[in-house]
């Protein structure tokens, strides 16, 4: 295969997003320690600017229109003119689009005029979210889960691959060095706290959680139900808001024993497969990309999706588990998965074929 330029308009990344932000940045990671292909990431941000990350790998900010108060946070392309003059620059021969608003139909649009060779879009979203008849028009769509993958073929959604995420080779590390101590447990929530992460379940069941265990607590993320759980006041529990910093990160996975994850319709659930790699015992829904994960355990601590006392069971099951082989078990599962590195780089591999015309 010889070189190729690949592009991303990735208008659902932001700096304290969370997956598609590790997503952006591992495929900015991995292209620039490669001297073959050439990538851009292209990115709404506060104004239009370019910014060399090596000298074939580029980002792109795109003025976007803030969706809340956060300059951090979220925003919609507001500059057309300069997305649309971003991605002829870069003259793809594989344009990735990463929502199905705006990126999408300009992607098709500029393979219309030939501008770009082939387009991928990445399905972020629960497939239901996009319109379906725009989905079957890309050369490719691609989906982190099987899980996505099969209701997008149930859509009638034509070409699918299946190109699921890695984990940073540390959480590895902190999993082989894991040794189950004496004491209570330690639960870690990690994520946006947003319904639509169900986290509301969470919520539901932190009262008998508190009440009637010795576990503590930790919920770490932003979002609109940030207010609810910055309330609660309790000895072992702990709101550490959002953690930007990766190091901050990797030691909550370290002193945390249990993982419970809430939602299930997650595309994916990278935060599932961070925690296995480093050895916490999952709780998790049996829907979505995470209890695509779960059932791959012999012996899962699932809870019926959207059941907040179904997860407070499960909860109470995984405490009075055998840690020692509910932590082998999570590390097995994550093992199947790789390193970022190996995820990307079966990525690219799926996309040279995209680009070849390979069904």
């Amino acid at each position: 295969m010889s070189a190729l330029r690949f592009c991303d308009v990735a208008m659902l990344y932001c700096p304290r997003g969370g997956g598609i932000r590790t997503y952006c940045e591992q495929k900015l990671d991995w292209f620039s320690r490669q001297r073959r292909h050439a990538y851009t990431l292209i990115v709404p941000g506060a104004r239009t600017r370019l910014r060399w990350v090596e000298s074939s790998v580029s980002i792109v900010e795109i003025r976007g229109v803030p969706l809340d108060r956060d300059p951090d946070g979220y925003r919609v392309f507001a500059d057309i003119p300069a997305l649309w003059n971003a991605v002829r620059r870069s003259a793809p021969d594989l344009l990735e689009a990463g929502d199905p608003w705006i990126s999408g139909p300009l992607s098709l649009l500029m393979r219309r005029r030939g501008h770009v060779r082939r387009v991928a879009s990445f399905c972020h979203s629960d497939p239901r979210l996009g319109p379906g008849r725009l989905q079957s028009s890309y050369d490719a769509t691609l989906a982190a889960s099987r899980w996505v993958a099969d209701r997008l073929t149930a859509a009638g959604v034509a070409r699918v691959r299946v190109t699921p995420f890695g984990v940073d080779p540390a959480l590895f590390e902190i999993g082989a060095a894991r040794v189950p101590h004496d004491g209570p447990l330690r639960l870690l929530y990690a994520g946006r706290l947003d319904r639509d992460k169900e986290v509301r379940l969470l919520l539901e069941a932190l009262p008998a959680l508190l009440d009637t265990t010795d576990a503590a607590i930790t919920v770490a993320g932003r979002g609109a139900l940030e207010a609810p759980f910055k309330a609660v006041a309790h000895p072992r529990f702990a709101f550490a808001g959002y953690v930007a910093d990766r190091a901050r990160m990797l030691d909550l996975y370290r002193t945390h024993d249990v993982l419970v994850s809430t939602c299930g319709r997650e595309t994916f659930g990278l935060s599932v497969l961070e925690a296995a790699a480093a050895g916490l015992v999952i709780v998790g829904p049996d829907g979505g990309g995470a209890g695509e994960m779960l059932r791959s355990i012999p012996a899962p601590f699932v809870f019926r999706r959207g059941d907040s006392a179904s997860l407070l069971a499960a909860v109470r099951e995984a405490l009075a588990s055998d840690r020692r082989q509910a932590c082998d078990e999570s590390r097995r599962m994550a093992a199947g998965y790789g390193t970022w590195s190996d995820a990307i780089g079966r990525l690219v591999a799926t996309c040279e074929q995209i680009v070849d015309g390979a069904s």
